[in-house]
């Protein structure tokens, strides 16, 4: 189809401006007849020679898998089969829950060359979705038209928690207790196996240096042991009203998780990139990295999603294989609008979990009253297991809090916003009496936190 430029749209305006006068002059008249159908004329002819040589054969190079929130590479591959140069841009269609970066790709291709053109596509949600077409437009020789292509090329993708995520986390499966700056605590009874050698780095044991293989290397090198004694580790995530809640806008300063070019300046909240993004979103990224970590450790980890109901069930194993079981079964996990059965939840968790576990439980705390059942029963766990609660901080929330009131109007909000999180702070304050271990964090530096609380509770032995 073709679509006319500024260029054309002046020139008609032009003729038309000029012709109208001439009609008053029959003389003249024919000649600027002819003007406009020479203008025509060209025009016809700019379209026909870009239709007859907008011979594109395109290919999409992309994963069958793509991470949740990271920017995963797509490549676009060019082979122009034409006899005259190409000015294109190429977009693809169909991708509403997806950040494309750059949107519009730009490309001059000459006749018979091949080009690869790639972009950076971001889910800001999990599931399965569908490429649908990809839409070129080229401009005419002489400029005086576009012509749009659509090439259809349905392909599935799934969108998966973020498995390059795990890479961040690595310099943390090295340390006893991630960045906290601890020290290394020894206990009798248990035994260790050598795991390997590595370079010294600020924190480690003096008495971990081998010195024999630091004279050879002529660098500081320590051997590396690990805990023989497997620890279960079970993950419970709440998939219920609490979990639906989007992200706000904007990001704590400091996260690892997201980049800063996914906030630019000047957002208005309709234009929050991560819109579709919620709580359960980022716990589902945590939970993967935490069990990529754990498995790594050698311990058994386990899983149970549940909101009214049991959504996800997978049973304490070691192994590589654990991950790829809680990868496929939480890439596809949704939140409902329903109030979570924490009692149905527990009470399996208790049947089916005899062994001692570290039980680490998302969700989201409101007040102690409304909270009550939640407190129940989780603390029912303890002192067989140790739970840990991972409480969800919100942004908004904390800032309209520490807000100073500049106008009347204010006062009642800042009040409201600061009775909220006192009310936050009093449940938290009841799971850490009966026994628990909490964490409020936000939705951004979920992972990192967590994995180094891990961390720490294994290297003082309280799994």
């Amino acid at each position: 189809m073709p679509i006319p430029t500024n260029k054309t749209l002046f020139l008609l305006a032009l003729s038309a401006a000029i012709l109208l006068p001439s009609m008053q002059y029959p003389a003249f008249t024919g000649v600027f007849i002819v003007y406009i159908i020479m203008i025509a004329i060209l025009i016809i002819l700019d379209f026909m020679i870009i239709r007859a040589n907008l011979k594109l054969v395109i290919n999409r190079d992309v994963e069958s898998q793509l991470s949740l929130l990271d920017k995963n590479p797509v490549g676009i591959e060019i082979n122009h089969r034409g006899k005259i140069p190409l000015v294109i841009q190429i977009t693809e269609a169909g991708l509403d829950k997806f950040i494309i970066s750059p949107r519009i790709l730009d490309t001059n291709l000459q006749p018979g060359t091949r080009k690869t053109l790639s972009y950076k596509l971001t889910p800001i949600t999990r599931g399965d979705f569908k490429f649908e077409s990809i839409n070129v437009r080229a401009k005419s020789r002489m400029g005086f038209v576009t012509v749009q292509r659509v090439f259809k090329m349905p392909e599935n993708i799934r969108v998966v928690p973020s498995i390059r995520a795990i890479t961040k986390y690595n310099l943390l499966t090295r340390h006893p207790f991630g960045t906290s700056g601890e020290r290394r605590l020894r206990y009798k009874g248990r035994s260790s196996s050598f795991r390997e050698l590595r370079d010294y780095t600020q924190g480690d044991e003096y008495r971990s240096i081998d010195w024999k293989v630091t004279a050879r290397r002529n660098k500081l090198t320590v051997r590396e042991y690990e805990d023989e004694r497997s620890q279960n580790l079970m993950i419970m995530i709440d998939t219920g009203r609490l979990m639906t809640s989007f992200v706000p806008r904007g990001k704590k300063e400091g996260s690892l998780l997201l980049d800063t070019d996914l906030y630019p300046e000047n957002l208005l909240p309709w234009e929050n990139p991560l819109r579709e993004t919620t709580r359960l979103d980022f716990t589902v990224n945590a939970s993967m990295v935490l069990s990529y970590v754990a498995l790594s450790k050698g311990d058994r980890v386990g899983l149970m999603a549940f909101s009214d109901k049991e959504e996800i069930y997978l049973p304490t194993r070691a192994g590589k294989g654990q991950i790829s079981r809680i990868v496929n079964t939480l890439y596809s996990l949704k939140p409902k609008l329903v109030e979570s059965n924490y009692r149905n939840a527990f009470l399996k968790m208790a049947t089916v979990q005899r062994k001692r576990s570290l039980v680490v439980f998302f969700t989201d705390l409101v007040d102690p009253e409304s909270s009550k059942s939640l407190i129940k029963y989780l603390l029912a766990l303890h002192p067989t297991h140790t739970p840990l609660v991972i409480a969800f901080r919100d942004s908004e929330i904390t800032a309209q809090a520490n807000k100073v009131p500049e106008r009347e109007s204010e006062i009642y909000d800042v009040a409201v916003a600061r009775d909220i999180l006192y009310q936050r702070e009093l449940a938290l304050r009841e799971l850490t009496r009966g026994g628990a271990m909490t964490l409020d964090l936000y939705p951004e530096e979920l992972s990192v936190s967590v994995v180094s609380e891990y961390i720490r509770l294994k290297s003082i032995a309280r799994l």
